[in-house]
């Protein structure tokens, strides 16, 4: 006789076998979709569900954990950096000098500066105005007024100032008095710096770099005819190397600049109080109304360049315009 297999019969919710197997209950499921609520009953039980007493999602005590957790981790965080900046600026002497100069600072040389301060167009200072319109030039005789603030109130500060017009460094925390003479130019704070007229004055120096020494050229051949034909007509042998020379050219316009010349020994700055830079003044004679001028301006030496990287150091094109 044939082996008798084991039947298997069903009933609502049960499930059972035969030869003296023990009965097994298969557990029935609701397979009813959920109960459809509306977009503002949604949201409102985002915010707020009263059955299970959550905000956001979240019970109080759920709230309360990871609150705790953010707390701990960002205090941990900010005592980090605080203490990272601590040890950082114990290496620092932030009253006198950075961190790094000269050669090791990412500058390799410092910068020509220009008075009045303009707007910068395509890294070109530009210069516009009217000489009949006062609002167009106030606020570059205010620029170069204020320029000048230190140097007439020189005698107002303690400190003590030396006379620099040797060509010898000076010695740290020496400051040397630069006298106004020393420009030549007919550029005055009563002739409002030119700009009444149509031949406005501009202001050049070299920017503050801690430490910096400049190298006077030794290459006289490679400066410009005109700036060559002033320092011959110095009679000083020596003026080539006792100056950092800032010469301007243009085409379009002739250019009065009598003392184009930067002391060495106001070099190097060291960040002393009541520091006085040395700067030259040049004029631009008759500048035609409506046509765009273009000076080209220079600081010579042989350890400043005119340029790097697409930014403008030793070297200044600036543009002026007349209406």
């Amino acid at each position: 006789m044939a082996d008798q297999q084991p039947t298997i019969s069903f009933t609502k919710g049960d499930a059972k076998r035969t030869n003296g197997e023990v009965d097994t209950k298969i557990p029935t499921y609701n397979r009813a979709p959920p109960r459809h609520r509306s977009t503002g009953d949604a949201m409102k039980s985002f915010w707020w569900n009263p059955e299970k007493r959550e905000f956001l999602g979240r019970t109080g005590v759920s709230w309360g954990k990871i609150g705790l957790f953010y707390l701990v981790f960002y205090s941990f965080l900010a005592a980090f950096f605080a203490a990272c900046m601590a040890a950082f600026y114990t290496t620092l002497d932030t009253e006198h000098t950075p961190k790094y100069t000269g050669d090791e600072s990412l500058l390799a040389n410092p910068g020509l500066g220009i008075r009045p301060r303009t707007n910068l167009e395509e890294n070109h200072p530009v210069i516009i105005y009217s000489p009949s319109g006062s609002f167009s030039y106030g606020d570059y005789i205010d620029s170069i007024d204020d320029f000048f603030k230190t140097y007439n109130n020189r005698s107002d500060l303690q400190s003590k100032y030396i006379n620099c017009k040797e060509d010898d460094h000076i010695i740290t925390g020496e400051i040397c008095d630069f006298d106004l003479g020393m420009t030549k130019t007919s550029c005055t704070q009563e002739d409002n710096w030119g700009y009444t007229t149509n031949s406005p004055c501009i202001l050049l120096k070299l920017n503050k770099m801690i430490g910096w020494l400049p190298h006077p050229t030794k290459h006289f051949s490679s400066l410009p005819q005109g700036l060559q034909d002033h320092i011959n007509s110095l009679n000083d042998t020596n003026a080539l190397s006792k100056n950092v020379w800032v010469w301007c050219e243009s085409q379009e316009v002739e250019i009065e600049q009598p003392a184009p010349g930067l002391p060495l020994s106001f070099f190097p700055y060291t960040n002393q109080p009541g520091y006085l830079a040395p700067f030259v003044m040049v004029r631009l004679i008759d500048v035609p109304l409506e046509v765009d001028v273009k000076v080209k301006c220079r600081a010579w030496a042989d350890n400043i360049l005119p340029r790097m990287n697409r930014r403008a150091l030793g070297q200044l094109d600036i543009d002026i315009k007349l209406h």
